[in-house]
């Protein structure tokens, strides 16, 4: 989920949002804003899960092959509590006032992600909290509840934020909630991510400004990430704001950064992410 929604968000409203009133077009630039930063939110929220899997992966004796893992980023400071030697296990991740991963990630700050069994058996559950944590120069807070809802079939989970205050580069300050189902479904027999594809299906996220102002993303048809493309290669998102009423469609599963966003009177546009 690392590129969602941004810029095709930008080239939508900038084509679809003309008007002539002043009122109209701050109108226009809040809806254009508060998509970048729903765009930037699950970014961080996608990489924030890459750490609460890295730290199951601490459970194991094993070589690491991803290249942004705890276990190659030497400036991260993990303290481990634990019951009795086994869980729940409370992991604090200390970034301190910056900390690069080779990915080129930098965060600061602390997350304590506590476990209550590994997190690929079902029914297991990981909550993240944050203090005066930054991502990439972006302030974010608020509750992560990771809760394994895996079925005999599928390996999956439900991510669900609440309370969540996201804090963008230029200092405007937005608040999220999302509710959202994920699963993996390719590389669970392996032990490295790089053969993972992951299927984001089902969920929605709402995200407003302070003066009221808010827009709505919902999965109406799966999305799907792998690990090695940089953007989603599939599925349709509905967009419910002020003035972005449509649906983008991520195409049939070329890695490629195209994408249709079709307005809801039938009007079609062509995205380049």
């Amino acid at each position: 989920m690392r590129k969602l929604l941004i810029l095709p968000f930008m080239t939508v409203l900038l084509s679809i949002g003309t008007s002539c009133s002043s009122d109209d077009e701050n109108t226009n630039q809040s809806d254009t804003e508060l998509a970048k930063e729903s765009a930037a939110i699950e970014v961080a929220e996608s990489f924030d899960f890459d750490l609460v899997l890295d730290v199951e992966d601490l459970n194991f004796s094993r070589d690491f092959t991803e290249e942004d893992s705890i276990s190659k980023n030497g400036c991260v400071v993990v303290t481990t509590q634990t019951t009795n030697g086994g869980f729940p296990k409370t992991y604090t991740l200390d970034f301190g006032t910056g900390c690069t991963s080779p990915r080129g990630i930098t965060r600061t700050g602390i997350i304590e992600i506590t476990l209550t069994d590994m997190l690929r058996n079902p029914g297991a559950v990981a909550t993240v909290e944050r203090r005066n944590y930054t991502i990439n120069g972006r302030g974010l807070s608020g509750l992560v509840t990771y809760t394994n809802t895996s079925t005999s079939t599928s390996i999956q989970w439900n991510r669900n934020v609440s309370n969540g205050s996201f804090t963008s580069l230029n200092g405007s300050v937005f608040n999220f909630n999302s509710d959202v189902d994920t699963r993996l479904i390719q590389g669970a027999g392996t032990l490295t991510r790089t053969d993972d594809v992951v299927e984001l299906f089902m969920g929605n996220r709402t995200v407003s400004r302070p003066n009221g102002s808010s827009l709505t993303i919902t999965i109406s048809q799966p999305l799907l990430k792998p690990y090695t493309c940089a953007n989603i290669t599939q599925g349709v998102l509905d967009f419910n704001g002020t003035v972005l009423q449509g649906s983008l469609d991520y195409g049939s599963g070329a890695c490629d950064n195209q994408a249709v966003y079709t307005t809801v009177t039938g009007n079609t546009i062509n995205i380049t992410l």
